[in-house]
């Protein structure tokens, strides 16, 4: 039997529910929302899947109306795989909005695949605000893996593109 959820509040529904029980909008006929809207309001979906496959399409479409939500998610939520899509996400995007996003990701040191994931990103968007979160992170960084990357990032970036 196929599980189905509140588009607007993603509680799971009854078979047949013409309304959602937790907030009363309609499960029978589909919103005619866009595509990004719909990966968007997946960000939030209880499904442990969903998310970080949203999160990949959105990096993927580079959906620049996602950066806001995509930099929620990076500083909100705990699920690593999450984290892992939501960042390669922003560094696919590009927009130096999500830097302080991805800086804080290089704060949780519980991560290692996820910050090197931001390094990544980092190093994809690139200016100066990019430059000294890859900076820090090489001097920083509690492992020897995600000092290297950045070092190797820092290498890879122009002079032009450090100090602009």
């Amino acid at each position: 039997m196929t599980t189905v959820y509140c588009t607007e509040c993603w509680a799971e529904q009854l078979p047949g529910a013409k309304t959602c029980w937790r907030c009363g909008a309609d499960v029978a006929t589909v919103p005619e929302i866009d595509y990004v809207t719909k990966l968007i309001r997946a960000l939030d979906h209880p499904e442990p899947d969903t998310p970080a496959r949203a999160a990949a399409i959105l990096g993927e479409l580079h959906a620049e109306r996602a950066v806001g939500p995509l930099c929620h998610v990076v500083t909100e939520r705990n699920e690593l795989g999450l984290l892992e899509s939501a960042a390669t996400a922003l560094g696919q995007i590009g927009r130096i909005e999500a830097i302080p996003a991805l800086e804080h990701l290089l704060e949780r040191p519980s991560f290692l695949t996820v910050r090197l994931r931001a390094i990544e990103a980092l190093a994809a968007i690139g200016g100066p605000g990019a430059y000294q979160a890859l900076r820090w992170a090489a001097d920083n960084d509690p492992s020897m893996r995600v000092r290297q990357a950045a070092q190797r990032s820092l290498g890879m970036a122009s002079p032009a593109t450090a100090q602009s």
